[in-house]
């Protein structure tokens, strides 16, 4: 006999052979070592060069450039915002009324007087006896240079002298004004 198992017969589909049995493990030769976990057997590394990578461990892996690209983009994102916010803003110096004044050529006129460290300002109009005032465009190019809703407009035309002080408020801007026909529309506007 040669040393293998006879065939033996399977139910018609023709002979089958039996595995061989299992080699059982020798032990390494000098300076041979076996890995934890059953591993491949790792030979003896020769004096001088590098040792061998460990084939349990994961390679190292540099940042993935996806990663990198999408950090980039919210960091720009971030800046482009950050910078229209302050490009956009009415006054980058937090004093709305002189650039308002300044855009309506009205910085030196006597009837458009800034105070409060230019948080507020006084809008004198031109009246039947009081012919010094703001124009009724000045007045309104001021006011729509801050931003003025329509219904500010609407509420001044309509005021009566019967009325008193009305006041309307906007965009952190507060608009008090009164009416008499000798005098106009005064008007102070007040940064809240």
């Amino acid at each position: 006999m040669d040393g293998n198992p006879p065939p033996q017969e399977d139910s018609g589909r023709g002979p089958r052979w039996a595995p061989p049995p299992p080699v059982p493990p020798s032990a390494p030769g000098p300076g041979w070592s076996i890995p934890p976990q059953g591993g491949p057997r790792v030979p003896p590394r020769p004096a001088g060069s590098a040792p061998a990578p460990d084939p349990y461990r994961r390679p190292a892996r540099g940042v993935s450039p996806w990663l990198t690209l999408a950090v980039g983009l919210l960091a720009g994102a971030l800046l482009g915002a950050i910078a229209t916010l302050l490009l956009t803003s009415v006054d980058l110096r937090g004093r709305p009324f002189d650039t308002a004044l300044e855009t309506c050529g009205l910085t030196d006129h006597p009837s458009a007087e800034v105070g409060d460290e230019g948080r507020s300002v006084f809008l004198q109009h031109r009246g039947a006896t009081d012919t010094a005032g703001l124009g009724d465009d000045e007045l309104d190019c001021v006011l729509r240079e801050l931003g003025a809703p329509d219904s500010l407009f609407v509420e001044m035309g309509q005021t009566r002298a019967l009325d008193g002080r009305r006041s309307l408020e906007w965009d952190g801007i507060e608009a008090t004004w009164s009416f008499h026909p000798d005098d106009g529309i005064d008007t102070q506007l007040v940064a809240r």
